[in-house]
């Protein structure tokens, strides 16, 4: 994004990944969040944008104000969230699903935490990749279906420390090359 915005014109990024925003009102210069299916504008407000190009899906949680969530190619296809509100844009049916939740657990990772409530192992591994810039794959079934809540200090742990833990719940060996962990049965 440019360090700064041209007064009285809309102010436009361009976002792959995951971000979280502050954005003052200014009814002259609209704010609009661009992903690779998803426009979001934004009415002065505090979210948190996720847009991975491997995800099948974009999701956006409203901490505070308002933000409109559209379709790039069918502006009409149109959603308004609310605080405390998460949209999922799905790419394949290209539709929106909200659901009320606490922004917390998405907003976390600015404060150098990973909160989870109950959420797969696959979901946490993929978070973990992200952060660490590792490669998990996870080989045992039984770990694939457990759930977790907890809360991982993303900057005082590593990955090691981070499944070390994990271990202590389900019985399972890893192996370490380099960047990537290998998650193997017991």
């Amino acid at each position: 994004y440019p360090e700064q915005f041209t007064p009285n014109s809309k102010r436009i990024v361009t976002l792959q990944g995951e971000a979280y925003f502050e954005v003052t009102k200014d009814k002259n210069s609209p704010f609009i969040v661009n992903t690779n299916d998803v426009a979001i504008e934004v009415l002065g407000t505090t979210f948190n944008v996720s847009s991975y190009l491997e995800d099948t899906f974009t999701s956006c949680v409203l901490v505070e104000g308002s933000v409109k969530l559209s379709e790039i190619n069918n502006e009409k296809n149109t959603i308004l969230l609310t605080p405390n509100e998460k949209s999922i844009w799905q790419k394949g049916s290209k539709s929106f699903n909200v659901t009320k939740v606490n922004p917390n657990y998405y907003t976390s990772w600015i404060r150098g935490e990973l909160v989870f409530k109950d959420t797969p192992f696959s979901i946490i591994a993929k978070k973990i990749e992200r952060y660490y810039d590792v490669k998990i794959t996870n080989k045992n079934h039984h770990l694939e279906q457990q759930i977790f809540t907890g809360t991982i200090k993303i900057k005082e742990s590593t990955v090691t420390d981070i499944l070390e833990v994990f271990k202590i719940d389900t019985n399972f060996k890893y192996q370490k090359t380099e960047n990537n962990f290998i998650i193997l049965n017991e």
